[in-house]
């Protein structure tokens, strides 16, 4: 019987047997182009990427396959690093066309004495579920398992100095780490006669990938807990591509590879455009289906970022760029190579069912999904496939219905657990992509059928959780976590009505409810989360929206289930668009009710104050605060908490006066309960003092900053974050004091402080060096100020991220130091970086970007300012669907504008903006409100300076008495209109 090939004989090291020969002159030459842009890649040190776009079935991934066989055999020294191919590395059998399909990445065993002359990253962005964090260490842990590897090869091909250019700007971190590696090395070398491998490049960053993934294991609280869990820092984004970036250099390349590009989450999707754009050896290929990417905003983005650096090859047939050959394409393949697919699972069929089969199936996929029909390998065991016109002319023609057929001859059980399994997909619920998710839990669908009254439920609890039962129609993402290969296949088990009636969904849809029900509650009540990763608690909160919305589950339990991943999610600054999504979802469901919610509900105001989305959090903050009143715990710690944090938010990104009254309430309602935690009046005075300097009300702020100061224990005191924090505002109010040598000597003991008790990479002690360096440069001392910028920037990108709002504050403080030391071309240049990484990795609408293209307009770049913030204006959308949000978060927007018009003489231009962005707020704003208030006073200057002086005036003077009339003379707000008043006045 020939059909036994599959899996019990040997095959040669290129996989020779595992699946139909590779054909089409098209696709050989597409082959041998990636090969000769792989060669100019490793030879120049410069990147490439190439995307392969074309419908499912054509043969993109086996391209890249042939490709991988190619470099394997063709471009490694001997001993070889790389198995000869992806397929022949798996100890596996390989029936099952879908699981072939989706075979990636080899698996290595080491020969002894050989090193990598490449790295191969293979990812399959379809199958990446649950966190983002936890998607991308999934992926890193390829790179893991080859790092020891890599370094040595690494090492062997370059010298330190090499490795770590301008380590002097920065003579901390993995740099010196590997230089005294380096440095203990030679002395060994020196000694013994021997190389010492390893440099040490890979270990730092996946340790800390690694560390990151502990300390989220770690941090899991008790959920009925108050206590915050603080996110950590790390930028796994920036690590990884740093480490892709020096480790890929001529002679170690990097192939990434991502299947289905059009499904890869944001942060995969930035992550390859910025290694297609490196300065590094890194080929990237991806293969996506034509137009599906262009549906998806971030993917849209990446591909309009790149096209001047992606080579698309197409369906089409158009000619492709050298090093592609002419004749290079997907071009559909002809009778004769269609032919040899059907003889590598028919050696012997009849020559004329081989001629009608090739016509009938001109997709290489639909041809092999016909090859696996069981009943058919059954009717000829020896491969003599023989079948009428007529037969054939029966035979389905879709990939849907060849699936169908496929499906239809899976063993019985089998199939009916996976109809179990389709309903566990929680369908009406998105990821934070967009992209529905097609995995379910099995523990818990293994619970859920315990409960039913079903005689096969043994058998099939035992189908689901034996991954190798279902592997034709579904793969084991983790060890609770399983994924259909492809939608169609998750339709089809669903649509399946041969088991179930419609009553016997319902209730097993009740009986999921039930299991989710017991989980929840066992977490919350004892602490046992019974090992359940982010991933699972992720799919469990949205399983649990989903039978919420069927009415099955009760709201506590969805409450516990989002609080749940929230804490998880809380741990890495990648996941919080899936944290916002999951807690909005369930936030738009749920009513008001209970500690919990409460507790739901502060964690989404904090992501979306996170997340840049201010004025709905702070809606949120006292949606959340009232509730807590209203169960009559106005008094405890965690309502103070919440106040504050509202009152802060309010103060630093809404309006300062408004801030200012919260905190004032805040103190006189401490002041009335009985031994008030210190804890909360530091905070409290903190806060009160931050609102002061912003309404710079310095002398008052002065005091009580001090007065903070008292109320802690030093360096004995356990919240350095607060001292830290105090202390630069009170550096901040000595400057504007003018009384620098204080400030200065402030910020000195402050950060040698914090370095001691917070450590020196952590933010508190980042942004107090930043804070220092600003001042020297405010001060006068611009060149003193860009020496101490640059290494602290290297320092803040390692550590917190490219795009972190401190890393953006300490770019752009460095790019006015470069001004004011007249170094105008390295401040547009870096102004502009600012502008493009803040553009590209937080959205084009991003409030900082209004401010940035201001600061262009300062130093002679106008164009590009002009443009965009006149189109940031004519393309406004009400942000998420509010109106009212889109007029306030604007508003910065049009100030900046207009006073980019009034800077440049425009005065005319200038006062439109004014009078349009009036208008827009009095639409849903009371004329005394802050924004209104700040741009006529604005709109006045203007005419001030335009010449119309005594309209100028006139308006000020009626601005001022609607202030007085609506908060009282001495409201800071009136009192801010009457300074600008008596300025005009005395000009």
């Amino acid at each position: 019987m020939l059909l036994c090939q599959h899996g019990g004989m040997n095959f040669d090291s290129a996989g020779a047997g595992l699946e139909p020969d590779f054909v089409g002159q098209g696709r050989k030459l597409l082959v041998d182009g990636l090969l000769a842009i792989y060669d100019r890649v490793n030879q120049t040190g410069s990147p490439a990427w190439v995307s392969i776009e074309a419908p499912s079935g054509v043969g993109k991934t086996r391209i890249v396959r042939e490709f991988y066989n190619r470099l394997a055999g063709e471009r490694q020294p001997q001993p070889a690093y790389w198995p000869g191919s992806i397929l022949g590395s798996r100890d596996m059998q390989f029936d099952d066309v879908s699981a072939r399909r989706k075979q990636v990445y080899p698996e290595v065993t080491h020969v002894p004495g050989s090193l990598p002359a490449f790295f191969w990253w293979g990812i399959t962005a379809s199958l990446r579920s649950g966190t983002t964090a936890d998607a991308l260490a999934a992926d890193l842990g390829q790179l893991k398992a080859h790092e020891d590897y890599l370094d040595d090869a690494w090492g062997k091909l370059t010298t330190w100095g090499e490795r770590n250019p301008g380590w002097w700007k920065n003579p901390t971190g993995a740099a010196l780490e590997e230089g005294i590696t380096t440095v203990v090395g030679s002395v060994f070398e020196s000694l013994a006669g021997t190389v010492v491998p390893g440099v040490g490049l890979i270990r730092p960053a996946l340790g800390k990938l690694q560390e990151l993934s502990k300390s989220r294991a770690a941090s899991r609280d008790r959920l009925a807990g108050t206590q915050d869990i603080a996110p950590s820092a790390f930028d796994a984004v920036e690590e990884t591509f740093t480490l892709l970036s020096r480790l890929a250099i001529p002679g170690l390349p990097i192939v990434i590879f991502v299947e289905d590009f059009h499904a890869a989450d944001q942060v995969l999707a930035d992550l390859v455009a910025r290694c297609a754009t490196s300065e590094a050896a890194i080929l990237v290929i991806t293969t996506s289906w034509p137009g599906y990417g262009e549906q998806r905003e971030h993917i849209r983005d990446v591909l309009e970022r790149t096209q001047d650096v992606r080579i698309n090859v197409a369906a089409d047939g158009a000619t492709l760029p050298a090093p592609f050959q002419p004749g290079a394409s997907l071009a559909p393949l002809g009778a004769a190579e269609l032919a040899t697919v059907i003889q590598f699972y028919y050696p012997l069929v009849d020559p004329q069912t081989l001629s009608r089969l090739a016509i009938r199936y001109s997709n290489p996929l639909a041809l092999e999904l016909f090859c696996t029909i069981e009943r058919y390998r059954r009717r000829f065991p020896e491969g003599d496939l023989k079948l009428s016109e007529a037969e054939i002319e029966k035979l389905p023609r879709s990939i849907e219905d060849l699936y169908r057929s496929v499906w239809e001859e899976l063993p019985k059980t089998v199939r009916e657990a996976l109809v179990f399994a389709s309903l566990g997909v929680p369908v009406s619920v998105q990821t934070q992509e967009g992209m529905w998710d097609l995995s379910w839990h099995r523990p818990l669908l293994v619970d859920a059928l315990t409960t039913l009254n079903r005689g096969d439920s043994a058998l099939i609890a035992q189908a689901l959780s034996d991954p190798t039962a279902s592997s034709t129609w579904a793969r084991q993402l983790s060890h609770n976590l399983r994924a259909f290969h492809e939608p169609v296949q998750w339709q089809i088990a669903l649509s399946d009505d041969e088991f179930l009636f419609e009553e016997d969904r319902e209730e097993f849809f009740g009986a999921l409810a039930t299991a989710v029900t017991k989980s929840v509650n066992l977490e919350y009540e004892t602490g046992d989360d019974q090992d359940q990763s982010a991933p699972d608690k992720l799919y469990r909160a949205r399983l649990a929206q989903f039978l919420f919305e069927k009415g099955l589950l009760a709201q506590d339990a969805l409450a516990i289930a989002v609080l749940s991943v929230q804490v998880e999610l809380a741990q890495s600054p990648l996941d919080l668009p899936n944290l916002v999504q999951v807690s909005e979802g369930a936030m738009n469901v749920l009513e008001p009710h209970g500690p919990v919610w409460c507790a739901v509900a502060e964690r989404y105001a904090r992501a979306l104050w996170k997340s840049g989305r201010r004025f709905e959090g702070a809606r949120q903050y006292e949606t959340v605060i009232a509730a807590r009143m209203a169960t009559g715990e106005p008094d405890d710690l965690k309502t103070l908490e919440l106040r504050t944090d509202h009152a802060l938010l309010v103060t630093r990104h809404i309006d300062a006066v408004r801030g200012a009254e919260l905190f004032e309430q805040l103190t006189k309602d401490v002041a009335q309960i009985p031994d008030a935690p210190t804890y909360a009046l530091r905070h409290i005075d903190f806060g009160r003092a931050e609102a002061l300097t912003k309404l710079h009300q310095l002398d008052q702020a002065l005091p009580l900053l001090a007065q903070t100061l008292q109320h802690t224990l030093g360096d004995a005191d356990p919240d350095q974050k607060l001292i830290a924090a105090v202390r630069s505002s009170l550096a901040e109010v000595y400057f504007r004091l003018d009384r620098p040598a204080d400030g200065l000597m402030v910020l000195e003991d402050s950060i040698e402080s914090a370095t001691q008790n917070l450590g020196a990479d952590s933010l508190d002690t980042l942004i107090l060096r930043a804070n220092l360096a600003g001042q020297r440069s405010s001060t006068g001392l611009p060149e003193h100020a860009i020496t101490e910028f640059e290494p602290l920037i290297v320092q803040m990108i390692a550590t917190l991220g490219l795009t972190h709002p401190v890393t953006t504050a300490a770019r752009t403080s460095l790019a006015f130091a470069y001004r004011k030391a007249n170094r105008l071309a390295d401040a547009h240049k870096l102004f502009a970086a600012i502008y493009a990484d803040i553009r590209e990795h937080l959205g084009a609408n991003h409030p900082e970007i209004a401010e940035i293209q201001f600061v262009l307009l300062t130093i002679g770049q106008q164009d590009e300012a002009w443009e965009f913030l006149i189109e940031f204006l004519e393309a406004e959308i009400p942000h998420h669907g509010h109106e009212r949000e889109g007029i306030q978060l604007s508003s910065s927007p049009r100030t900046v504008l207009a006073q980019a018009y009034a800077l440049t003489g425009q005065h005319e231009q200038a006062l439109n903006v004014c009078a349009t962005a009036i208008e827009l707020l009095s639409r849903y704003e009371e004329p005394s409100h802050f924004q209104t208030i700040e741009l006529q006073t604005l709109q006045a200057q203007i005419q001030f300076v335009s010449g119309n002086e005594a309209q100028g005036i006139r308006e000020l003077e009626e601005l001022a008495e609607l202030c007085e009339r609506a908060f009282g003379a001495e409201h800071e707000r009136t009192q801010y209109v009457q300074a600008k008043l008596v300025e005009l006045q005395d000009t």
